[in-house]
């Protein structure tokens, strides 16, 4: 059976005001249903919490909000940070609207989240968006759903991205990471705000996915961050991920200057100058790199600045994480992260390649010759052929060494590998690793939706295929996803539960509870020993363990033993790459 547009709804059920220490915020209600509940959820849009970044405020940590205009028309979403409108498109088809006075976040609350007696109890859920830190906006992710079915309140939360958000120069005037900043006062304003929604905030759990997820652990590692939040979720992201973390920011930084014709040779006086340029032809000449570049690491993304990101990638997780360690942690991925990096970029690139240097109609002698060492020269920097064969062997399919479809499956597993599971694995094992009073679960979404237009033998979830379940399948989200009028009762009932699981966690830091998921399932939590996880499927969630088995052995343990021996030897030439820490489990 399959919901009609009478089935799911959202619809105006009035205005509301709220008296807030920021002065009268006035927001809508909204009745909206889904897979049988139906209430009334209060919205409140567009409610800036930082100064405008715009002038000399470009490229800097964000100011926080002075004041608001009392009372304050909260009844629609502000303008997404500036991006290219031509991606933005693909995901919120209709809404080009961006401005650079854009730092602003919106709040749903359950109806009677301040009726008398509440005192603010309700657990809040503040969501990070993704998209490479290159596109994104929170419209997209309206929160009424959720906050319905989880009762709870969800705070969703607008962040620089692209140059304007990650531009550095390396210097205290440009350090960088505006971006992480921008999300970093976001969480501060709900600590200090959102009792006046009704909520509490002694618990709090940020959360997002894929950019947003690996912004999540960049907070947790924060340490002026203690005490703002105490639970973290993160889809289909690390900062362990190549495409998180930019070794050298100013490369990029003297190479968008000189484009715009800001040629000062002194980079912080060339920044001045772009700070006087219209932010959207910035952004629109923010694509630098050249593809071998930019293959595996975006121009602007996360870099160390020793103030928010004090550690280098390959030391993330190695030491002084004692916060993350107290924060209840869930961490999922999808079966087939891999394929979205793969199909959208390194294919393109591969396929220049073949035409430039390799014979086409051999890909099991491409993945082995080029592209093996083509992650390699990005994961180590460089390393023996030893390990580039084990590599080989371990992602060869052996039933058939000349089936095309055979060695495809083990290109996306490679790709999954280095871009997703691995960095993902490797921080819930940090997390893990010494005994704690925090809580770590894990788990893997495996729902080949209805809206994955994916080929088929791309099987099961694509990257992001989990955020229409995580959020109720939005009237917002639809266009974007595919999903209009056509969600199936079985996906409905998928996203009930794990709209229930994310909430329980939420309120508890248990996904078991306080409310029973109606498949009656009990989501372990991660430890070494067993490395139990949540498989979600769309027949029926399972319990499994070890998830990626072999792969994540060799990964984490055989491979980083190997290297360490062979940087002993004389005889092997290695230059300075970024690794994956060993988290022996």
């Amino acid at each position: 059976m399959t919901a009609d547009s009478s089935d799911e709804m959202t619809s105006f059920a009035g205005e509301i005001s709220l008296q807030t220490r920021l002065g009268t915020v006035i927001g809508r209600q909204v009745q909206t249903s889904f897979n049988g509940k139906t209430g009334i959820v209060n919205t409140f849009h567009g409610i800036p919490y930082a100064e405008p970044p715009t002038g000399n405020r470009r490229f800097r940590k964000p100011v926080p909000k002075a004041n608001l205009q009392s009372p304050y028309n909260a009844s629609d979403f502000g303008p997404a940070c500036p991006q290219d409108l031509f991606m933005m498109m693909g995901w919120v088809p209709g809404y080009p609207y961006v401005d650079e006075d854009c730092l602003s976040l919106n709040v749903f609350t359950p109806e009677h989240a301040k009726s008398p007696g509440s005192h603010g109890n309700y657990a809040v859920m503040v969501w990070i968006y993704g998209g490479a830190y290159v596109i994104g906006q929170s419209k997209m992710y309206s929160g009424e759903n959720l906050t319905l079915v989880g009762d709870v309140i969800v705070v969703t939360v607008n962040y620089r991205i692209t140059s304007l958000g990650f531009l550095s120069t390396g210097s205290s005037k440009y350090p960088g990471n505006a971006g992480l900043w921008d999300q970093q006062l976001a969480i501060k304003w709900v600590h200090d705000n959102i009792a006046d929604f009704g909520g509490d905030p002694n618990r709090v759990t940020i959360f997002g996915e894929s950019a947003g997820g690996s912004s999540v652990l960049f907070q947790a590692l924060y340490p002026g961050n203690k005490g703002l939040f105490q639970r973290l979720i993160t889809e289909s992201g690390s900062p362990l991920c190549p495409w998180a973390y930019q070794p050298n920011p100013k490369k990029y930084a003297r190479m968008l200057a000189d484009k715009l014709g800001c040629t000062d040779p002194d980079l912080d006086l060339a920044v001045d100058c772009l700070q006087h340029l219209d932010a959207m032809a910035v952004v629109n000449n923010s694509r630098v790199g050249s593809q071998d570049d930019t293959v595996f690491r975006a121009e602007w993304v996360p870099n160390y600045d020793n103030d928010f990101i004090r550690r280098s990638q390959d030391q993330m997780f190695v030491s002084g994480i004692d916060m993350f360690k107290d924060l209840d942690y869930m961490a999922g991925v999808n079966n087939n992260d891999g394929a979205f990096v793969t199909l959208l970029a390194i294919q393109p690139y591969m396929v220049s390649q073949i035409n430039k240097s390799f014979s086409q109609g051999i890909p099991r002698d491409f993945f082995n010759n080029f592209y093996i060492p083509m992650y390699f020269n990005d994961y180590r920097g460089n390393t023996s052929k030893l390990i580039k064969d084990m590599v080989a062997f371990v992602y060869t399919d052996w039933r058939d060494l000349h089936n095309d479809n055979y060695t495809r499956q083990k290109f996306l597993e490679f790709s999954g590998d280095y871009n997703f599971f691995m960095p993902i694995l490797s921080s819930i094992r940090a997390h893990a690793h010494t005994p704690a009073k925090s809580k770590s679960f894990l788990y893997e979404f495996h729902v080949r939706a209805t809206f994955n237009k994916s080929p088929a033998w791309v099987q099961g979830a694509n990257h992001g295929d989990e955020l229409p379940f995580v959020f109720g399948f939005p009237d917002l989200m639809a266009d974007g996803m595919g999903f209009r009028n056509n969600v199936p009762d079985n996906e409905k009932q998928i996203s009930t539960n794990m709209m229930i699981m994310w909430s329980n966690f939420a309120k508890t830091g248990n996904p078991n509870f306080p409310v029973t998921v109606p498949e009656s399932i009990v989501w372990p939590e991660y430890n070494l020993e067993t490395k139990r996880f949540l498989m979600i499927d769309e027949n029926k969630s399972s319990v499994s363990q070890n998830l990626f088995g072999a792969r994540a052995s060799f990964w984490l343990e055989l491979e980083p033993q190997m290297h360490a021996l062979e940087m002993t030897d004389s005889n092997v030439h290695h230059e300075t790459g970024l690794g994956i820490p060993i988290i022996v489990g």
